[in-house]
């Protein structure tokens, strides 16, 4: 298995989306923020690169 990462598939960039968004969510929640916006604006962007994009 060849590992790789493939800027040109539209599941690398839903994978991009949410890992920021997660890395960003930690690191609000250690600060006990509420991080429920920014879970919806990731799934937003993520839904939208997925249903938008053409593959």
């Amino acid at each position: 298995m060849k590992l790789g990462i493939d800027w040109t598939q539209n599941s690398t960039w839903r994978g991009a989306v949410w890992l920021v968004v997660g890395v960003v969510g930690i690191a609000m929640s250690w600060d006990s923020n509420n991080i429920d916006a920014l879970l919806s604006v990731g799934a937003a962007v993520a839904g939208g690169i997925g249903v938008g994009v053409k593959d």
